[in-house]
């Protein structure tokens, strides 16, 4: 009989002991909902927060975009960089927290040991052209963008920062805001291999989280896609305004690029496939020439060219070029897509990467303007 007590008296003790915790949650006061302003104050201030011990592999790292990019993170207390590439550039400054890996994003053996460990992957690397063929593209953008996220599922790794551009949305949408819901129509090779590579990605989206950063017109000090010819033009007296003017450019500085993939990494609060348009303050054709014929003491730009005309002198000149051999084909590609960029209407918003990764660009495009400007003429002493 007492063994029987006994017996039930430990039971209740187990009993007592195993409800205490629910007890103690129980008298403790209710946490209220943290508020949308919270939300907001937190992830605007993150970036002033260290981001402990992570490991950043950044493809194409010695390019445009990737040297902004090496420059934002090599100030990071707690990051470190696996840079992969082809080769490394001669001249390149590798910082001290990076380590350089020589390899090619289409055999996965030959970097698989940069992946394995690391935080988070971005993905820069791909062929940005308008003269090249669309198999090449594909193969480029595409199909290295999906054979990279696999890798990363096998590797590990958490997270996939893809690199892709606005040119997914096409060209005609004048006059339209233009959100990451607004479907993608691409008008180029170029941004149908984009396109293709942020599907190519996706597919692994249920095993890794992706994020997509859809670029603007990224611009900047050593970043020149037509934008030194076109300064020349206006420093000679020969730049003309193309069409009406008031198209609006989705323009860019390479150092918002990079925070805007700081964040992508140090954010967890978005769903795998997340798509972020990357733009910076919309200003018109008209705008953009006046600053910079401000800035290079240049007159005033004020004759026009009708956008039909402009457009087909420049494919009469790329099909004489490439299909003749009269003339530098990339070239007369290249000033064709120039002269179709200046004169589109696009008005891309990116309240989402506001939103949610607390992501708005610092770089007023006046101050960006000069500092190309300034880059232009220093390169042009350069030359002489």
């Amino acid at each position: 009989m007492a063994k029987k007590r006994k017996k039930a008296g430990a039971g209740a003790k187990a009993a007592a002991k195993k409800a205490r915790p629910a007890l103690k949650k129980s008298l403790q006061p209710a946490k209220k909902p943290v508020s949308r302003h919270a939300r907001k104050s937190f992830f605007k201030n993150i970036e002033a927060r260290p981001a402990s011990q992570r490991v950043i592999v950044i493809t194409g790292a010695t390019g445009r975009i990737g040297r902004a990019i090496i420059s934002r993170f090599s100030r990071e207390p707690g990051i470190s960089m696996r840079l992969i590439g082809r080769r490394m550039p001669h001249g390149f400054a590798l910082p001290s927290n990076a380590k350089f890996f020589k390899a090619d994003i289409s055999r996965p053996k030959d970097y698989m040991r940069a992946l394995r460990g690391s935080s988070a992957v971005i993905h820069l690397a791909g062929l940005v052209s308008f003269s090249a063929p669309l198999g090449e593209l594909m193969e480029q953008n595409a199909a290295n963008s999906g054979i990279l996220a696999s890798a990363c599922v096998e590797a590990g790794v958490p997270k996939l920062v893809l690199a892709s551009s606005i040119a997914v949305y096409g060209k005609d949408i004048a006059g339209k805001e233009i959100d990451e819901r607004f479907p993608a129509n691409p008008t180029t090779d170029y941004g149908k291999s984009k396109l293709e590579g942020e599907n190519e990605a996706l597919k692994s989206r249920g095993k890794l989280k992706i994020a997509i950063l859809r670029l603007g017109l990224v611009y900047g000090a050593g970043i020149d896609f037509g934008y030194y010819k076109m300064l020349d033009y206006i420093t000679r007296g020969k730049m003309r305004i193309i069409g009406s003017g008031q198209n609006m450019l989705p323009f860019v500085h390479s150092s918002d690029v990079a925070s805007a993939f700081f964040l992508a990494c140090v954010h967890d609060n978005y769903r795998s496939g997340s798509i972020f348009n990357i733009v910076g303050e919309l200003k018109s054709q008209l705008e953009c020439l006046g600053m910079a014929s401000q800035f290079l003491g240049a007159p005033e730009v004020c004759a026009r060219l009708d956008y039909g005309l402009a457009s087909a002198y420049a494919a009469s000149a790329r099909i004489l070029a490439c299909k003749a051999g009269l003339g530098d084909c990339k070239k007369a590609c290249e000033s064709e897509e120039f002269i179709s960029v200046m004169a589109s209407d696009r008005r891309i918003v990116g309240r989402k990467a506001w939103e949610v990764l607390g992501f708005k660009a610092r770089v007023p495009l006046a101050s960006g303007i000069a500092e190309v400007a300034r880059a232009y003429l220093k390169d042009r002493e350069g030359t002489k």
